[in-house]
């Protein structure tokens, strides 16, 4: 295990600064996306009880019946709403499948009742009490979005335009405590060794642990929760769209031994470009020395092509 940490940024300063304030948060951003495509993010704008109140909201979805969850069960890849059964899906192929168990909601939906085949009868109040941290979560996204583009000396509104039409994936996550004396399979986690697939994940954890991120020496590091932080990382098509300049670095999560029997929870927001956005090199990401690496490719084509293979 390295003994390298991932960097602590503070947005206060962006979010209350002036355009120098704005622009020192962004290099620190450019800076750890470079060097880990991962980094905590401090003081992002939503308070402690907004946090605690969607765990709270995101527990009692998990501990509806097993029955009553499969009613809302996810179905294919172009939707990819509903539940995940533990081991359902399996991130890293290499290994067994994931011990968790995950609920998708697709956020372009959130103001519409198209999509109610994928929400529990017994919980009819679940979506409208999610909606309201979605929405908060879209409203950091776009921030960090626009820090992330003056980083790369792009218009500040280049990346929150690109996903304007909110197009993303909000995910509850619950790895169960595993009964004594269980022994998982060889190289099995809670989650396996992934990159995500879009351009950022916002990512809230509780005081558990388990998730370890790649260093560029080939180790693990431990992404330890810190109280009052969220962690942002960088994904696939934002790799492709940088030319590699930020980086899509596998991560997983682990089920350490004095956490083994323990619940787990998790909040993630994979925030994806708007579907027929075709990703191509930004112009300040290449050069004569450094050619564009990647063919032009759509959002969904890419999206769907991964799904697929995780299922």
């Amino acid at each position: 295990m390295s003994t390298h940490s991932l960097p602590v940024i503070d947005f206060s300063p962006f979010l209350t600064g002036d355009a120098i304030s704005q622009h020192a948060v962004a290099e620190q951003i450019l800076a750890a996306s470079k060097e880990w495509g991962f980094f905590y993010l401090s003081n992002f704008g939503l308070t402690e009880e907004q946090v605690a109140q969607a765990f709270a909201l995101s527990a009692r979805f998990f501990a509806l019946p097993e029955a009553e969850k499969l009613k809302v069960a996810w179905q294919n890849a172009q939707s990819n709403q509903g539940y995940i059964a533990v081991k359902r899906e399996t991130l890293d192929p290499s290994t067994a499948p994931d011990l968790k168990e995950a609920y998708n909601i697709a956020t372009a939906s959130l103001g519409s009742d198209d999509d109610q085949v994928y929400y529990p009868k017994v919980y009819p109040e679940f979506k409208h009490q999610i909606t309201d941290f979605v929405n908060q979560c879209t409203q950091v996204a776009d921030l960090v979005l626009k820090a992330f583009a003056i980083s790369l000396k792009q218009p500040a509104d280049f990346f929150v335009e690109a996903h304007d039409k909110c197009q993303h994936t909000f995910r509850l996550l619950h790895y169960p405590a595993m009964p004594t004396g269980f022994k998982p399979e060889d190289s099995q986690n809670r989650a396996g060794a992934h990159t995500d697939y879009g351009s950022i994940t916002l990512l809230f954890q509780d005081s558990v642990g388990g998730l370890e991120v790649k260093s560029r020496n080939g180790g693990w590091v431990k992404a330890t929760p810190i109280p009052g932080t969220i962690i942002i990382n960088t994904g696939d098509l934002m790799q492709q769209w940088t030319n590699d300049v930020f980086l899509s670095n596998p991560h997983r999560v682990r089920q350490p031994e004095d956490s083994l029997h323990k619940d787990r929870y998790s909040i993630a927001y994979f925030c994806s470009p708007n579907n027929e956005k075709v990703i191509r090199c930004i112009d300040t990401c290449q050069s004569e020395t450094q050619p564009a690496k990647y063919p032009p490719v759509t959002t969904s084509e890419y999206m769907i092509s991964r799904l697929n293979r995780t299922y």
